[in-house]
């Protein structure tokens, strides 16, 4: 009853339009919110200032003078975004002053702070803000009068309760709690988001133009005869662009898609003037921000051109034209969802036209089995299910576990299905596939329609992988020392095996891991050169949103380019001026207390209680979830029992000590504090939203004792509160489901990948490796922030300068205050040139060699010695073949002299691990 509020602000932006129209077609919802967003943002950075000076309890003063600036600071942003010009350049420099008048007729400042006080920022009317003596029922009245505001929002709330936090206990005084936190430093950093303004016809016409060029070079290549660009090849281009935009919703691309498109496409063309030819974009930015979309669409018209080319010729091989390489399981499997759900809108298209080919997909990986292993199991178990039954069965051993269900349908037929924990993709109705066994071969189904076109069997892929191919490094670099994978790198194909390779999250490949990741890389192409035929050359696209704007040292050796091939690189990301601020990030910094002997985990305890049950939900009525991050398993383990113990002990969990509307709140706390007797003997529920502008009067409050924000979500949602308090695990061994609200405690292993709507805090306990990782953790929060300006996402580090390797992160962090600013003082390094790293691939290179002339699918583990030490009688026989197949690998740093001399290592090292087992 009391958003009437915000109707004043949407009137505000429908007379708005009027003079400045509707910027980027954004509608009055959104408008609207990127106005309160506005003002909030002013009375965020006041209160920055005054977290930084250990005000911790204080209200911040506002004027409207401030707001009204603040706001058409951000709409000049927002104009010129999306129209390339500056409010002050329009209706002859008057327009500035044309909606200073509006804002004040529309009440625009009051309005704002109404809004935030009496609806909060999900509409749900559990405040975001406390406005100090304003009644919340007549709040448009009473602020109206008043010249500053004095006002206080989550962000410094969050921060008193950080910087007050105690080691509550149901037996124990707050006096007799030990203090854990000495200090709370504090950010808001707003989130730069581009704009979208590129038309859907616009992109469809620019991929069908390019989708023609690249359909002639190559025909021409390959020797194809009759080149002229088919009609219906572009028809369809065009046809998927649209159908794929209206599935996701995009009703306009953003410029840096549009720019990364055009490198991209471009990069294809010249990648067919020569096996020797090298191109490398890099695609950089935000998270969630579209970055899938020009490579997953670029693989899947890649594969259409494909169909088109080898529609007349029979089999033109079975090698992928695009490989796409991740660096971890979580981030395969989450971008795999996505391929399989565009391949099926453009395979729709396909058998709307009446083609029986498909573009297909593959995946490998270490938890991809194969079928026979599957069927076995399933025969074990089928006699005994009746129809409509089903029975748990696990495959795998150690690490590679998989559960799944063997069930039986109506109709008798048997099938497979896997739980939420583990799948190889959802289906585009977000429903979970199944296997079905038919004559001894799997059906992979959703709801009934068949998925023939989705490959996820080992020993099915092997064979013939798909068109797109999805894999980790880890799981590449076993497959070019084995003949069996031979058909990934384009053996005997006719176009010449993968002409794009995409790897995800470049920022991640630093160090001696990086390093290794690189040589793989450099293999790969070397290994298409070879096996391909030296059809053409390679484009290697990099994405990643975490990226130091001074990387592009690190970039050329990751890529094994000289200063001299800087042309080669080409790096696209949103430019300035197109991108606008909505929505903003909390960040904050917890440093223990050290005078009290308290455990590090049970500070992260008690802070991860306090953000994860005072932060709004990321929308109405929704769930939210916390992500806490450890680099240490047994960390996670200790952190994961304490906070079950703490969020559910005697069935009302340690937050009971501080809801008012509890028993506990009442006969401990108050009693405690002996004072705030109305607080204490009378309060309910529309006590405290009416009188919550009185809360500084209480001690209680004052002490960080008093979390009105999750007393009023309970009493909203009670359900929902009952849910918060779910703890789960999700490491590398052992995962739990992740789509339950709640707190889940995990390592590195949802770094990458992740990508929930609902994740309000990310937390981390101690400091991660480096800053890159700090971002790529935070960026798993705040995905809905495309479309509600207002969402707040909560990000803490808990951090102690005693500790030398975290004492430098905080000076970062404290120097910069922006954890992306603070990005920029890192500097990415990926050590390619190391002799020793060559030497180790050298030897990989070798085997590679040795395996793949010789045929050799296997080794069995007797015969493994006798293998590796046959190594060296092939290098003495074939010194001069090996040293030029390892040039396209480390020629970069290493001549052919260098090389030798390595080879000799490697052979030296053999022959004195074999000793005389060594076959010359």
């Amino acid at each position: 009853m009391y958003c009437e509020s915000f109707k004043l602000i949407r009137d505000f932006v429908g007379e708005l339009a009027n003079l400045i129209g509707r910027p980027c077609d954004y509608d009055d919802e959104f408008l609207a919110r990127y106005v309160v967003h506005s003002v909030l943002s002013i009375i965020e950075d006041i209160e920055r200032d005054m977290i930084l000076a250990m005000k911790y309890g204080d209200f911040a003063k506002v004027s409207r003078k401030e707001a009204y600036s603040r706001v058409i600071e951000y709409l000049d942003q927002l104009v010129y975004a999306c129209i390339g010009e500056h409010l002050s350049e329009l209706k002859g420099g008057t327009l500035i002053d044309d909606i200073m008048k509006l804002m004040s007729r529309y009440k625009v400042f009051e309005a704002s702070l109404c809004y935030l006080y009496t609806c909060g920022v999900n509409n749900d009317e559990i405040p975001f803000i406390i406005l100090r003596g304003v009644q919340r029922s007549k709040c448009m009245e009473e602020v109206e009068f008043k010249e500053d505001i004095e006002v206080k929002s989550r962000f410094s709330e969050l921060a008193l309760y950080l910087a007050r936090l105690k080691q509550r206990f149901f037996d124990k005084t707050v006096f007799e709690s030990k203090q854990l936190v000495s200090r709370v430093f504090a950010f808001n950093e707003l989130r730069w988001v581009p704009v979208a303004k590129i038309e859907v016809d616009e992109i469809a016409e620019m991929l069908g133009n390019y989708v023609g060029k690249l359909y002639e070079k190559y025909c021409s290549l390959i020797g194809g005869g009759e080149c002229g660009v088919p009609q219906e090849l572009i028809g369809i281009v065009k046809e998927f662009v649209r159908k794929l935009s209206q599935y996701r919703g995009i009703t306009r691309f953003y410029g840096f898609q549009d720019r990364g498109f055009r490198a991209l496409w471009d990069s294809l063309l010249e990648a067919l003037d020569g096996a020797d030819v090298e191109r490398y974009v890099t695609l950089e930015a935000p998270t969630g921000s579209g970055k899938s979309e020009v490579f997953l669409v670029t693989a899947i018209l890649l594969a259409l051109i494909e169909k088109f080319l080898c529609r007349n010729k029979g089999n033109c091989g079975v090698s992928p034209l695009t490989l796409i390489v991740y660096p971890r399981l979580a981030l395969a499997r989450d971008q795999f969802d996505r391929l399989v759900t565009y391949t099926w809108i453009l395979n729709k298209i396909l058998e709307d036209k009446g083609w029986r080919d498909r573009v297909t997909v593959s995946i490998m990986n270490m938890e991809v089995l194969s079928f026979k292993d599957y069927d076995m199991e399933v025969r074990k178990v089928v006699e005994s299910l009746g129809k409509g039954s089903c029975r748990s069965v696990s495959l795998g051993e150690r690490y590679v576990k998989v559960n799944f269900d063997v069930c039986k349908d109506a109709q008798n037929d048997v099938y497979i299905e896997f739980s939420d924990k583990f799948t190889f993709f959802k289906c585009p109705d977000n429903s979970y596939p199944r296997i079905y066994i038919h004559e001894g071969s799997p059906l992979v189904r959703c709801n009934q329609e068949d998925f023939t076109f989705v490959k996820l069997f080992r020993d099915i892929v092997r064979k013939e992988p798909g068109d797109i191919h999805v894999t980790l490094f880890e799981t590449l670099r076993l497959d070019l020392i084995t003949s069996y994978a031979r058909t990934l790198f384009g053996r005997s194909d006719l176009l010449g095996g993968p002409l794009l390779i995409v790897i995800d999250e470049v920022h991640t490949y630093t160090g001696i891991t990086g390093a290794r990741y690189a040589y793989v890389l450099r293999r790969i192409m070397n290994r298409v050169k070879h096996e391909g035929g030296g059809k053409h050359g390679f484009v290697v696209l990099g994405l990643s949103a975490t990226i130091p704007d001074a990387s592009e040292s690190f970039l050329l050796d990751l890529f094994f380019l000289s200063e001299s091939d800087k042309s080669k690189l080409t790096r696209v990301k949103p430019e300035s001026g197109e991108s606008i601020p909505v929505g903003s990030d909390y960040f904050y910094i917890v440093v223990p207390d050290l005078r009290e002997l308290v455990d590090y985990v049970s500070v992260s305890v008690q802070t991860i209680m306090a953000l994860h049950l005072n932060t709004p939900s990321p929308s109405f009525g929704s769930s939210k979830k916390t992500l806490a991050f450890s680099d240490s398993l047994e960390v996670v383990s200790r952190l994961a029992r304490a906070l079950r113990d703490a969020l559910t002990r005697y069935e009302i969990g340690l937050q009971g000590l501080r809801n008012p509307f509890t028993e506990w709140f009442k006969s401990r706390t108050c009693q405690d504090y002996g004072a705030d007797k109305v607080l204490c003997e009378k309060l309910d529920e529309s006590m405290l939203l009416d009188n919550l502008q009185m809360i500084d009067n209480s001690i209680i409050w004052v002490d960080g004792e008093l979390w009105w924000p999750h007393s009023l979500e309970c009493q909203k949602y009670p359900e929902l509160c009952r849910k918060l308090v779910d703890v789960r695990v999700y490491t590398s061994r052992y995962r739990s489901g992740l789509v339950e609200p709640g707190v889940i405690v995990t390592t590195s292993s949802l770094e990458l990948g992740v990508d929930y709507a609902d994740v309000a805090v990310i937390y981390q306990h101690g400091a991660p490796v480096n800053i890159a990782a700090l971002i790529q953790r935070a960026g798993r929060g705040g995905r809905r922030v495309f479309t509600n300006p207002l969402l707040r996402t909560v990000i803490a580090i808990q951090l102690s300068p005693e500790i030398p390797q975290q004492s430098y992160m905080i000076e970062i962090l404290l120097r910069t205050g922006s954890l992306r600013k603070a990005l920029n003082y890192e500097r990415l390094m990926v050590p390619t040139g190391n002799e020793i790293l060559a030497e180790q691939t050298l030897a990989e290179l070798t085997l590679e060699h040795y395996v793949y002339s010789s045929n050799l699918n296997s080794i069995s583990d007797d015969k493994l010695r006798d293998f590796e030490c046959g190594v060296v009688g092939y290098i003495q026989k074939h010194e001069n073949e090996l040293i030029s197949y390892a040039r396209g690998v480390l020629g970069k740093f290493f001549d052919d002299s260098k090389v030798k001399g390595l080879l000799n290592k490697v052979k030296q090292e053999i022959m004195k691990r074999c000793g005389d087992r060594m076959r010359m």
